[in-house]
């Protein structure tokens, strides 16, 4: 396997923390196979927590699961609170590119690059497929669109909508000093998808208090809507932060483990 860590570059107007953002790389060394024709199928994992921190439990365990299916696993440890809107929307572009760009040294299919998220992480990942092709990537990374785009997202229990159903802690956080609710509402990313926006597999826990179901729910229902490809799993047990749900990775769920089989079968086919 490959393993590297690259420092991200991009900084925004107003960006003065002192983290660095980096992508940590899990790349196998097996040959392709079936869907994998023209290169590997790449995922970039964004952990959870907020916008105030990086969960452990979903950032290298997810990758490892990714990478041992053939898949070539990236894990973004991008930048959060102080940190505002769009610094880590711009670090997940930066990330999109760098897998991207390096895609024959690294045997990866350029156009099966999807970007995976927890939670907050979730609407990190979202945010990527709503904003790669607006001002706020663009201007503050200078490429184009085709660069920044994510052809594929997969979205564990995310954080979506800044409404009703908002986990309100994630959208203070992101927002800083702006946070409104009226702000808030312009980042709920159901009212953001297009035709553009990358297909997903979503899943969630009916029972999640922290994350109402509903912010899948409405995703979901704006995808439709759009007439965007979305795979939608609701298990009906557990509480936020399942992780990978067998005990070990997040507390043992019999219905939610299932979801990394299905992930990754997803992956291989979209």
């Amino acid at each position: 396997m490959i393993t590297e860590k690259i420092n991200l570059t991009v900084k925004t107007k107003g960006y003065n923390s002192q983290w660095q953002a980096s992508l940590s790389c899990y790349i196998p060394n097996v040959g392709i196979t079936g869907k994998q024709e023209g290169g590997k199928r790449a995922v970039i994992v964004c952990p959870g927590g907020g916008y105030h921190d990086r969960a452990a439990h979903e950032d290298e365990p997810i990758a490892l699961v990714f990478a041992t299916a053939g898949i070539a696993a990236f894990v973004l440890n991008y930048s959060v609170a102080p940190a505002t809107f769009p610094q880590a929307v711009c670090e997940a572009a930066e990330a999109v590119s760098i897998v991207r760009k390096n895609a024959d040294k690294w045997g990866i299919n350029p156009d099966k690059i999807a970007i995976l998220g927890f939670s907050a992480g979730g609407h990190l990942a979202a945010s990527l497929g709503v904003f790669y092709d607006k001002p706020a990537v663009l201007d503050n990374l200078g490429g184009s669109a085709e660069d920044y785009k994510p052809n594929g997202m997969v979205l564990c229990y995310p954080v979506i909508t800044g409404g009703e159903k908002a986990h309100r802690g994630s959208f203070m956080h992101l927002l800083g000093d702006e946070h409104t609710l009226e702000k808030a509402a312009e980042f709920s990313i159901e009212n953001l998808v297009s035709e553009t926006t990358p297909p997903a597999f979503i899943f969630h826990t009916f029972e999640d208090t922290a994350v109402p179901v509903e912010n899948s729910l409405y995703l979901a229902t704006a995808m439709a809507k759009h007439k965007v490809n979305c795979e939608l799993h609701i298990f009906p047990h557990g509480n936020h932060g399942v992780a990978l749900a067998n005990g070990v990775v997040g507390p043992y769920n019999e219905e939610a483990r299932h979801w990394p089989e299905l992930a990754k079968h997803w992956v291989l086919n979209y």
